[in-house]
């Protein structure tokens, strides 16, 4: 197959660019326009086309035959499908590739550095503002050859980090980039604007039950009290000047970030407020939302390799599709400071609602009734169903396979209840998910949470967060039965730690026999991808750490057993989700453990059945791993019954 090398130079001026535009945004507005298109075929001499001979020479080209690089693809390739209507046979993204390779910046003209290839360059910045109309011959043939070397080191730089990935990890990143580049899903533009209103509400509302004060937001301990009554544990971090932990409550620290999108919208708006955010984050991106809906169907943007330990998928272009979270049942019609969809299939009012009472979603049955939420935005187009399949317990299931606790692994293999298995052991009593959901409850957050090293006090804040109240003697009694009983977890923390020291020195340590060993700063992986931790580095105090993101970052054995389970599942949901995709089955979305496939109506059982039976077999390098999921179709993304 051909390898054809492509990149874009478009116009942008200060008010119109991608630093104040998502790339979607950008693409489709009419202000847009292409100056010139820098081309490489195979290892040829790279030149360059300029904007009217563009379509005419894409032809030429026929890049549905062809593998296509870029750096950055969803840009390139959203301009190639929605202003040209071409699709290539391939696509290899050398920004998906860097990702979980190279630590850092992961700018073309960084990666050209880090790979030893010559300077981008920065002749981009003298066009800003100008059209191809407007620029001299001088400035255009000194664009031209900055264009030309920015092919060129896409290419070598894709010859560099092609070995540093598997033939299916190459078919995983295409078919994500699809997910944007070809977008299929609709948006409903009314339903979306009564969910910006009533979100809009819900923040007022958050405040006032919060009692959140001016006071109480700029007083760093007020606030982090404030943050407690939440059942959250504030952010911290360590205090260069002092040395000493201190509260990360800036708008570039990473724990107030990830508070912006807590579930609980009290504390969205509690953080949001703090920053001195006018609107939260779930409120901007139903804004988005509405916007993208007028300009046609929705991209979705997600980020191969996103996550730079376990390599999971992770959102981006200001939108973060893996976090539209899962609808909350209700029963009854009236919940304060949320739209309810009623067993009649009406959308109500409340207090803080907003005044229409549509709903495009369809009949819904009484069991089906939720909280309006972003996943009921999200539809087919005409003709089509989203058939949605999740994976079950497939973290606990890695963690009990790879600490190779045995009982736990034949219980799924049974098809037990985990959470009703563990509950029993803590109010030592029969447990069942019928008679007793609330000890069930405690069991499911002691199995999600406790596999990682969490200790009694962090355990305390978790289920608090969850509504769950618990003395601190309760919680320690809980941590205590669950390292009883899951006892070859705590042997898989021990087991891992003790791998650092072999990390160190690049030297291969079994860490799970067969399965994951170690190497020079990094684990290895049956799949053969490495979750890495450079820098990695024991202080005089005995505790482990590595660099992330020019910060030292604590590692223990806990938290690398986290990294291993989670880079574990995704492998094993990502070679699912390829395998589905591979059948024919469009995949338009994946959630974390969650495939979402656009087919036609009269497809609808048949890919569910295929997706079941495929997300239910584990692959080949896994093969005693019991696995199941649960799985439904419907018109939209929120309707889905599983």
């Amino acid at each position: 197959m051909r390898i054809v090398t492509l990149d874009f130079e478009t116009y942008y001026d200060k008010e119109y660019s991608l630093s104040k535009m998502n790339t979607e945004e950008y693409v489709r507005d009419p202000r847009f326009e292409a100056i010139m298109l820098g081309i490489k075929e195979d290892n040829g001499v790279a030149y360059t086309v300029l904007g009217p001979d563009i379509k005419h020479a894409l032809e030429g080209l026929q890049l549905d035959k062809c593998a296509v690089v870029a750096h950055h693809a969803h840009f390139d390739g959203f301009i190639l499908s929605h202003r040209y209507g071409v699709k290539p046979a391939v696509w290899l993204d050398t920004l998906s590739m860097a990702r979980g390779v190279v630590d850092g910046q992961l700018s073309l003209g960084s990666l050209a550095k880090w790979a030893g290839l010559p300077p981008k360059g920065n002749e981009v910045v003298a066009a800003m503002g100008k059209r191809l109309a407007d620029f001299t011959p001088t400035e255009l043939a000194a664009y031209r050859k900055y264009c030309k070397n920015d092919v060129e080191l896409t290419y070598q730089l894709m010859l560099k980090l092609f070995a540093h990935h598997s033939k299916q990890e190459m078919q995983i990143a295409d078919m994500v980039i699809r997910t944007f580049t070809e977008p299929v899903l609709e948006l409903d533009k009314e339903l979306l604007q009564e969910l910006h209103d009533t979100l809009t509400g819900q923040k007022v509302a958050a405040l006032l039950m919060c009692g959140a004060s001016r006071e109480s937001l700029m007083s760093n301990n007020k606030f982090a009290d404030a943050l407690k009554k939440l059942g959250v544990t504030p952010p911290m971090k360590l205090s260069k000047a002092t040395g000493k932990q201190t509260y990360a409550f800036s708008k570039v620290d990473p724990g107030m970030k990830a508070l912006q999108e807590h579930p609980d919208p009290k504390v969205q708006a509690l953080v949001s407020a703090r920053l001195g955010v006018k609107s939260t984050l779930a409120e901007t991106r139903a804004m988005r939302m509405i916007q993208m809906a007028d300009r046609g169907p929705a991209p979705v943007y997600l980020q191969f390799s996103g996550a730079k330990r376990t390599g999971r998928l992770s959102g981006g272009d200001k939108m973060n599709w893996q976090n539209n979270a899962r609808n909350k049942e209700v029963s009854d019609t009236t919940v304060l400071g949320g739209t309810i969809i009623t067993p009649d299939g009406r959308a109500t009012l409340n207090e803080y609602g907003s005044k229409t009472t549509k709903t495009s979603l369809g009949d819904y049955r009484t069991k089906d009734c939720h909280e309006l939420g972003l996943r009921d935005v999200i539809l087919a187009p005409e003709g089509h169903v989203l058939v949605v399949v999740d994976s079950s317990n497939i973290e606990a299931r890695a963690l009990a396979l790879l600490a190779r606790q045995d009982d736990a692994v034949e219980r799924f293999r049974l098809k037990e209840d985990p959470y009703c298995y563990m509950a029993s052991k803590i109010f030592g009593m029969e447990i069942n998910k019928k008679d007793h959901p609330e000890q069930r409850r405690l069991g499911k957050i002691a199995v999600l949470g406790l596999g990682y090293g969490m200790g009694a006090g962090k355990f305390e804040e978790t289920c608090a967060a969850q509504g769950i109240r618990l003395k601190p003697s309760q919680a320690q009694l809980t941590v205590d039965i669950y390292r009883s009983t899951m006892h070859k977890v705590p042997a898989f923390w021990r087991t891992s730690e003790e791998g650092f020291i072999h990390m160190r020195t690049g030297t291969k340590k079994w860490v799970v026999p067969d399965m994951i060993y170690t190497d020079k700063e990094c684990f290895v992986l049956p799949s053969g991808r490495r979750i890495r931790y450079p820098g990695l580095t024991k202080n005089d105090m005995g505790s482990w750490a590595y660099t992330a993101d020019n910060t030292l970052t604590d590692l223990y054995g806990g938290k690398a057993v986290e990294n291993i389970v989670q880079a574990v599942a995704r492998d094993i949901v990502m070679e699912q989700t390829l395998k589905i995709s591979k059948q024919g089955y469009r995949v338009v979305l994946s959630a974390h453990d969650e495939a979402v496939m656009c087919v036609p109506e009269s497809e609808a059982e048949a890919c569910l059945d295929f997706a079941l039976a495929t997300m239910r077999t584990p692959p080949a390098w896994c093969s005693t791993l019991p696995l199941d999921a649960e799985g439904g179709y419907h018109k939209s993304y929120g309707g889905v019954d599983k």
